[in-house]
């Protein structure tokens, strides 16, 4: 055995124990750090699996670094938010027919992979998205500052991202 040789060290079931951590993380809500608001309602979140899963919260996040933020998501209904966050978390959610059709418009306008259209290798806009938005930093204090909707930030921002489904 020389000692330039290699030894490959592998964790079988490292995304099924990942997913579960996260899906116990959020129910927890433990070390969340960023807040989704619809409704009046709110749900604790994780920046890292929203930015992975939407190019939308991508571009706020990448925008807005602050430690604790509250992120209003206004035009949509607190309880397609939480299947989203739900799908974000767990690859699979139920819905209801009558509201699958609600759910779907949420999630193209939050730009969700697997939910969501998304051109492959082309450059996303950000502000293809209606859904307005406002940012509150920290979560516990009224609004500082309020982000324009997305689509008048067009010309600042652009993400390019692959297509995952």
């Amino acid at each position: 055995m020389s000692l330039d040789e290699e030894f490959n060290l592998k964790w079988n079931k490292h995304l099924n124990t990942i997913s579960q951590l996260l899906g116990e993380f959020l129910k927890s809500k433990r070390l969340c750090d960023v807040t989704l608001s619809a409704e009046g309602q709110t749900i604790s979140c994780h920046r890292v699996m929203l930015a992975a899963c939407s190019t939308y919260f991508q571009g706020i996040f990448d925008q807005v670094n602050d430690k604790s933020l509250v992120v209003m998501i206004k035009d949509a209904k607190f309880v397609d938010l939480k299947s989203i966050v739900d799908f974000m978390y767990y690859g699979e959610v139920s819905v209801e027919h009558d509201r699958l059709n609600s759910l779907l418009r949420t999630a193209e306008s939050l730009k969700v992979k697997g939910l969501a259209f998304q051109k492959k290798n082309e450059e996303r806009i950000l502000s293809e998205s209606p859904m307005p938005v406002d940012v509150l930093e920290p979560a516990d204090v009224p609004l500082k500052r309020a982000m324009p909707p997305m689509n008048s930030m067009a010309k600042r921002q652009r993400v390019s991202a692959p297509a995952h489904s």
